[in-house]
């Protein structure tokens, strides 16, 4: 400045004060032009959070400033003062001084003062803003993301606390005017904010947490060298060296967490190629066998909650700097989840993540009315306090349904059981597949046969889950081949039967439909006949999923009589048999780890000497039973059965288009 005004110190002094305002013109002119080629630009949330970051980051610099005519030090005899930063203005004895004392006043209450109540407002009001549906109050949060996004949602407050040290530590030199007095009560407040800090811990990042509290030490170290300078008579030669090491320290920190930043920001470990974004009541299962397969096909990185979460609270910070694809698996409630909505909306917004959406067949795309009322359609309460609003979740909720982003959607002659082989050869961008029939049973000793709810995409998957875990075991423990009964064709019965005679062992998926699905009710009845002949019940075992459900007393007595009107008392018997047998759990929304645990003790419950041989009849469940659904099979058959034109039940007394409708 003294290169336009000269020498004046109080018209520096003045052009320093404009500095703030100034850039915040820029700023708003700025948001003004982008507004004008983006018309999304939100020019007010963008001006407040752009500001308000800046303004955080430099407080001390423009408080001090601002404060810079009440700084003053006494003269020897102690009978006037002068500005520290201009000794030749004489505190409160000259009309310079007076000039800078009234800009002082307007530059504090134009930039610091608003800054450090808004601050403070926003705080005391964020909860009440975070349980709020009302526009303007989620308008107003949207504008305090600079204020809260840095920090634990716990810990909303820290944020004027900080304002709050920098503002004690500017006005030490206004009240006390004596060096050591200033490094005293400076040290004072740095130390009292440092163990307040790590008592809190309020940053996100453990390591932000640490490195606060280590520079927070280390300008203490430094105070206490100026401490030691202050007297004319100390011994240099000891205090320098202390010094340098001090700043050495220092400047290794800055330096260490600056070439820390950059590498975490050019290489983000770890890095997902695919992130899956599902519901984990409905697609656990289907999740965790994408990311098998996935991770089989091309050795991908990808994230799946239930392995890779570590925090909830940095959820959506690995959608934004962690992954390359985000995978959108849409069932029927997925976008009805809110931290599903959270990470649409969040890849979206970043701009840089590839989004993929796979339809499945129950999901059914939101109405335009839902996504308007989109806070009717899901419970976004919640995601305030990471910075989502009504508005960004319906943004990406129109585009996530948008024809510009990429959908996968398996057709209808796929394989039940090869749907997910189709999405992983569209995702890895190789040929899909091709749609294939269905082959008749094995007619081969010692299999492994797995029964599933034929159109239970979750009960599919579970079962391809186990094979993945227990693949490398199966032939240690004597099983030729691992077959599932939804890969081949059904329709006679006798082959079932047949191999269920020659199986090493019978898992049965109970899922949601298993009470209802004729063809699961057939492999139980037979695979318990033939244990209860060979004395060997501990073949069958009964594979407990998390949609699963026991039979009450009704089922036999009312609903069962519904799917086998003329049911025999030895096929109810042999259900109820069935039924006490004691179900091992494969808790599909659990773990890597747990799964394998878990597919480990079902297959060691499995006999392993001895297979199931029949003695006698080769199917001796009722004849009834046997007509009943060879008769339906038939019916419902036309050419090859594939998946679309399995066979379907219509069980006589309830509608067809009932759940009751069974594979």
């Amino acid at each position: 400045f003294t290169c336009i005004f000269g020498v004046d110190p109080v018209q520096g002094y003045i052009c320093r004060q404009c500095i703030a305002p100034a850039g915040m013109l820029v700023i708003l002119l700025s948001l003004a032009v982008k507004r004008r080629i983006a018309k999304a630009t939100h020019v007010v949330v963008e001006f407040v959070n752009t500001t308000g970051a800046l303004l955080n980051a430099l407080f001390i610099s423009v408080l001090l400033s601002a404060v810079t005519p009440v700084v003053c030090y006494s003269h020897p005899g102690g009978h006037s003062a002068s500005v520290r930063s201009n000794p030749s203005i004489l505190c409160f004895a000259s009309g310079a001084h007076t000039a800078m004392l009234v800009v002082g006043v307007f530059a504090v209450l134009i930039v610091p003062a608003p800054f450090g109540a808004f601050s403070a407002y926003l705080s005391w009001k964020f909860p009440e803003l975070i349980n709020s549906t009302r526009s303007q109050d989620l308008k107003l949060l949207q504008c305090g993301r600079f204020l809260f996004i840095r920090f634990k949602p716990e810990k909303y407050f820290f944020g004027p606390v900080q304002l709050l040290r920098s503002t004690l530590i500017c006005f030490v030199p206004v009240f006390f005017t004596r060096m050591e007095h200033q490094v005293v009560l400076v040290m004072a407040v740095q130390l009292m904010f440092m163990l307040f800090q790590q008592a809190l811990r309020p940053w996100r990042s453990d390591a932000t947490n640490m490195i606060d509290g280590v520079l927070s030490a280390i300008l203490v170290l430094v105070l206490m060298c100026a401490s030691l300078a202050n007297n004319v008579q100390a011994d240099l030669r000891l205090i320098q060296p202390l010094s340098y090491v001090i700043l050495a320290i220092f400047a290794l920190l800055c330096l260490g967490a600056l070439f820390v930043a950059a590498y975490h920001y050019f290489r983000r470990t770890p890095f997902y190629h695919h992130f899956i974004c599902h519901h984990k009541a409905g697609a656990a299962a289907q999740a965790r066998l994408l990311k098998m397969r996935l991770q089989a096909l091309n050795n991908s990185s990808v994230f799946v909650d239930s392995d890779d979460l570590q925090n909830l609270d940095s959820l959506f910070d690995i959608v934004k700097s962690n992954v390359e694809e985000l995978v959108v698996y849409l069932t029927r409630d997925t976008l009805t989840r809110p931290w599903c909505a959270g990470e649409i909306a969040t890849a979206f917004q970043t701009g840089k993540v590839r989004v993929t959406a796979i339809w499945t067949d129950t999901f059914q795309p939101p109405e335009d009315w839902q996504i308007d009322a989109v806070e009717s359609y899901v419970d976004i309460s919640g995601m305030s306090k990471y910075g989502l609003v009504g508005h960004d979740i319906q943004e990406g909720f129109r585009r996530l349904l948008d024809s510009k982003t990429r959908i996968i959607k398996p057709p209808a002659d796929v394989l039940s059981s090869s749907r997910l082989d189709f999405v992983v050869a569209c995702l890895a961008e190789r040929k899909p597949p091709l749609p294939k029939d269905l082959e008749p049973i094995p007619d081969q000793e010692d299999m492994l046969l797995v029964s599933v709810e034929k159109h239970n995409q979750e009960a599919l998957a579970a079962a391809s889950i186990f094979f993945g875990k227990v693949s490398d075991k199966l032939l240690e423990v004597g099983v030729s081949l691992a077959c599932n009964l939804c890969d081949h064709s059904l329709e006679d019965f006798s082959a079932v039967s047949s191999a269920i005679g020659q199986a090493r062992g019978v898992l049965i998926f109970l899922s949601g439909g298993t009470l209802r699905c004729l063809e699961q009710l057939l492999v139980i009845s037979e695979a318990m006949h033939c244990a209860d002949m060979e004395g060997n019940s501990s073949s069958v075992v009964p594979v407990l999923l998390p949609d699963s459900q026991f039979p009450g007393a009704d089922y036999y007595k009312d609903v069962l009589p519904l799917l086998l009107p003329d049911h025999g008392d030895d096929l109810e018997s042999l259900i109820q048999a069935f039924f006490k047998l004691i179900a091992a759990p494969l808790s599909t929304h659990a773990s890597d780890e747990v799964l394998r645990a878990q597919a480990s003790v079902i297959l060691d419950r499995m006999v392993i000497g001895k297979a199931i041989r029949q003695q006698h009849s080769l199917f001796h469940t009722s004849s009834t039973f046997r007509r009943s659904v060879s008769e339906a099979a038939k019916s419902n058959s036309v050419g090859p059965a594939r998946s679309s034109g399995s066979v379907r039940v219509s069980v006589r007394g309830l509608p067809e288009d009932s759940d009751s409708d069974v594979n």
